[in-house]
């Protein structure tokens, strides 16, 4: 049975997730703005910014490895809120080879993020 689905809202400078936690989450972002963040050379860099129809901290939950970078509201922020189980039943309930590039392009990716 599909679980339902919570909402979360955060406020400007609120952390939503730190590099290096265990997936627990994804968030669709309803409204606002959040910086995706890593530290380079001690000194945070902002990767880019996920607005409105975004999806967050996806990555994690497809490989189940901890966060590869820093999740920081930057407006007042809601979010539909998945868990990693009911995020592993929709992935596993897609076709094999939407699966397998998902999976691919989120390799691809945290690899990008730790260079």
């Amino acid at each position: 049975m599909t679980e339902i689905l919570r909402r979360e809202s955060f406020a400007i400078g609120q952390v939503i997730f730190t590099a290096g936690d265990l997936p627990r989450f994804a968030y669709l972002i309803q409204a606002g703005a959040v910086d995706v963040s890593v530290q380079r050379d001690g000194k945070p860099m902002v990767l880019g910014t996920l607005k409105a129809g975004d999806l967050l901290g996806e990555m994690a939950l497809i490989d189940a490895k901890p966060r590869s970078a820093t999740a920081t509201a930057t407006e007042p922020t809601t979010c539909v809120v998945l868990t990693a189980t009911e995020f592993q039943k929709r992935l596993e309930s897609s076709d094999a080879l939407v699966r397998a590039v998902v999976r691919s392009l989120s390799g691809k990716l945290r690899h990008a993020d730790a260079g």
